[in-house]
């Protein structure tokens, strides 16, 4: 009842939000690095667009930033150069946010499809900038086994292939949340080989977890053998590291 009273604020606050938001504010989906592709976050930009103007952003052109009130850096896969750090730091601090959606390793199940995937780390050169702001991305996979299902071939009946949803820890299903506004009354968060943050001491920031991990849950360092079998194993280890 009370989340069903706070879904019903929710959507009567974003609509006169939308009705009295006259000035959208900016925000700059930033490209050059190999990011997520129009079509990859067409549900995301979507959201985005009905309370906010949402357009691409470069970093190579400071001055190109300045109407921007937030960046997103979605994906990338490719270096950032010392300049574009830099433009990127200086941004932050005349004021503007930057969410930074970031993958480690390289791992999608198309690729780990073939036997003996080996997950490694992406090159962005974005490490010593994210350590500076108090948080470091580590290089490895999170399994998990309160996890998600990834439909495999279980046997065969006939010549038909019987198709089971199993457990499949680099999966993991959030439950655990910090105590913030942000995660207020969320249900289960499915997410997919994703990685571990530490915090490291940072002058003047302040860090909010918001995501846990269940405590049967280990970190794996990279690189990391995936292989799609091991979904068809029974997991007879019990993780702690939650």
């Amino acid at each position: 009842m009370n989340q069903s009273i706070e879904n019903v604020e929710f959507e009567l606050a974003q609509a006169i939000y939308s009705l009295t938001n006259l000035r959208p504010k900016k925000i700059g989906i930033v490209t050059g690095h190999g990011e997520l592709d129009s079509l990859a976050m067409d549900g995301f930009l979507k959201i985005l667009k009905e309370l906010f103007s949402v357009s691409h952003a470069q970093l190579t052109n400071p001055a190109a930033l300045k109407p921007f009130r937030v960046l997103i850096i979605a994906k990338p896969t490719q270096p950032f150069s010392d300049a574009e750090k830099y433009n990127l730091d200086q941004f932050i601090l005349k004021g503007g946010r930057v969410l930074f959606l970031i993958d480690r390793l390289e791992a999608d199940m198309k690729q780990v499809s073939h036997e003996g995937y080996l997950a490694m780390a992406y090159n962005t050169q974005l490490e010593d900038q994210l350590f500076r702001y108090g948080v470091r991305v580590n290089a490895g996979l999170i399994q998990d086994q309160v996890c998600g299902k990834y439909p495999t071939v279980a046997g065969q009946t006939g010549n038909q292939p019987q198709i089971m949803l199993m457990d499949w820890v680099y999966f993991p299903l959030i439950m655990r949340y910090g105590d913030h506004v942000i995660t207020r009354n969320m249900d289960a968060c499915a997410t997919q080989f994703i990685s571990s943050l530490d915090t490291v001491k940072a002058i003047g920031i302040r860090k909010t977890p918001l995501l846990f991990s269940s405590p049967t849950s280990r970190f794996i360092n990279s690189p990391v053998k995936i292989d799609i079998a091991q979904v068809r194993r029974e997991m007879s280890e019990v993780f702690h590291q939650g």
